[in-house]
């Protein structure tokens, strides 16, 4: 077997595990789901026990880019967001994508724990006999030429003696000058007064002899002030046992590498957002149920300026027209586009929200934050999200096709676009509502006559329109409230007598609404 992966070989593997697909063909939600369920992991098995190149992941972390912003060696396009900020965890403003070092380094830190705490396994006793020897793991000098698994851990060395720490036992196995196991010193590690080295060597030799209580006088003499402070104040178990190797950033003390990931990326110096970033919640933006894939990260693209308005392409040094393509008066930005200009205010305002937008109105991120922290404001931000991407849609559209805003079409994408990913299929092929959070609820309408006690009656209609026909369905019980409703709507209708079909579609719909949502003879009529 190779020792290591070359640049080459490694190219090869994940060029051939590449689907064949074009990420122009995916949304960026599709592209990010790929790149972290597949492109991420293609290396994981060689990662946990060898050491890749440098050049292997830099061509790793190049495809993933490429992939997720569409480039090509030949050709590239303008970008507004570092991937450096793309890898940073979700909760601080990033997408979460694995850098592939760092990955291969916790897999590596996973190998060394284990060498470390399962010293008796058949492996790690071999490695321990051929290279270690009388050697402390923490002193060896590096082996040039070693087997590829031991350089594998020796380049680990340094990272996990930051995040190592021994809980001491009976003392036998610790080494006081080159062993972590003092957890109030930096590094866990003591240095003494240098005459004390010949003196000591194990931690049970800082024991009275036959007890398990310190010898504070031998301590004092033997250390500075702060680190006798330090070892005195670590509590030996009344019990004889063997000491044990701690993983600090965990509080079981069990080695993790998803712990260990989390570590080496908070050492990792990074940026920040901007303003915008550090007062949205993003935890609770990924946390959203209902909200399509590609909305949900639109608007993460709009608050991390990752989006190609006319003011952050300006932002980067390239020369266009600032003016908003839609109304053509004020500069296009993410407030004017989406809130101030005037498509946007009677989308707002017809919208199932009915928000009016007035000149002084908060900013888009502050009023969608200020409806994703209220429980009871999740449904209408959904809704204002899905706004959002439906005006973006049609201003795309205005763009690209020529083709003009309509405030009615945007509306109906919205709503359309909400329904889908909120409301649940009726085996039928047709939108059913029948969950209590997103079913509307009403007092009992004029002219409308409940039914008895125990009962619910169903309301059906049908509408013609051109070559379209709709029809709608209720299920209201004897207070009126809405048990579930249904919707249909053919927009390619060519038969005859639409009117009658619409009203027999509906009738038809209404006895299958029934049929799931009542018991047998519990409903009272059927009314149009």
């Amino acid at each position: 077997m190779a020792k290591v992966l070359s640049r080459t070989d490694g190219t090869t593997i994940y060029l051939v595990s590449l689907p064949n697909i074009s990420s122009h063909a995916l949304s960026h939600a599709g592209r990010l789901t790929l790149i972290l369920s597949v492109l991420a992991s293609m290396h994981v098995f060689y990662m946990c026990v060898y050491k890749l190149p440098k050049c292997v992941c830099d061509d790793l972390v190049r495809l993933q880019r490429n992939f997720w912003w569409n480039h090509s060696d030949q050709k590239h396009h303008l970008v507004f967001t570092a991937w450096s900020k793309l890898c940073q965890p979700k909760s601080s403003a990033g997408l979460g994508i694995r850098d592939p070092m760092l990955i291969n380094i916790s897999l590596l830190l996973k190998l060394a724990w284990r060498f470390l705490t399962q010293r008796d396994s058949f492996w790690a006793e071999l490695l321990t006999a051929k290279y270690l020897r009388s050697d402390s793991f923490w002193t060896r000098k590096v082996v040039y030429g070693s087997s590829p698994i031991w350089a594998g851990i020796m380049s680990v060395r340094d990272s996990i003696s930051k995040f190592v720490c021994w809980s001491i036992g009976d003392g036998h196995t610790v080494r006081v000058w080159t062993d972590p196991w003092v957890p109030g010193v930096p590094t866990f590690r003591v240095d003494g007064y240098p005459y004390a080295r010949e003196r000591i060597f194990r931690v049970v030799d800082l024991f009275i002899s036959q007890t398990r209580c310190w010898n504070a006088e031998l301590i004092h003499s033997c250390f500075p002030p702060h680190e006798a402070k330090a070892i005195l104040s670590i509590r030996l178990a009344r019990d004889a046992c063997a000491d044990k190797l701690i993983w600090t950033p965990t509080t079981s003390g069990v080695f993790s590498t998803k712990s260990a990931y989390k570590c080496l990326t908070q050492e990792v110096a990074s940026t920040s957002f901007a303003s915008c970033s550090h007062k949205f919640d993003w935890h609770s933006l990924w946390k959203v149920k209902g909200l399509a894939p590609r909305i949900q990260l639109f608007i993460w693209r709009i608050f991390t300026d990752s989006i190609g308005l006319k003011h952050n392409i300006i932002r980067h040094g390239i020369e266009v027209d600032p003016i908003c393509v839609v109304c053509g008066l004020e500069n296009e930005t993410t407030d004017h586009l989406f809130l101030h200009c005037e498509i946007a205010k009677k989308t707002w305002f017809g919208s199932p929200i009915g928000y009016r937008v007035v000149d002084n109105s908060t900013p888009l991120s502050d009023l969608l934050l200020s409806w994703l922290s209220s429980k009871n404001s999740i449904e209408v931000f959904k809704l204002g999200c899905n706004i959002v991407w439906s005006l973006w849609k049609a201003r795309n559209r205005w763009v690209f096709d020529k083709t003009k805003v309509q405030v009615f079409n945007v509306i109906q994408a919205t709503v359309s676009s909400y329904n889908f990913y909120n409301i649940p299929f009726d085996p039928g092929g047709d939108v059913l509502i029948n969950d209590s959070s997103t079913a509307f609820s009403s007092n009992t309408s004029a002219g409308w006559k409940a039914p008895d006690v125990g009962f619910v009656k169903i309301n059906v209609d049908g509408a013609l329109k051109a070559n379209a026909i709709a029809a709608g369905v209720i299920l209201r019980d004897h207070m009126g409230d809405v048990l579930a409703c249904q919707t249909i709507f053919d927009g390619n209708w060519a038969g005859k007598d639409g009117a009658i079909e619409a009203e027999a579609r509906a009738f038809l719909k209404g006895i299958e609404l029934a049929r799931i949502h009542v018991s047998q003879g519990k409903y009272e009529s059927l009314e149009t």
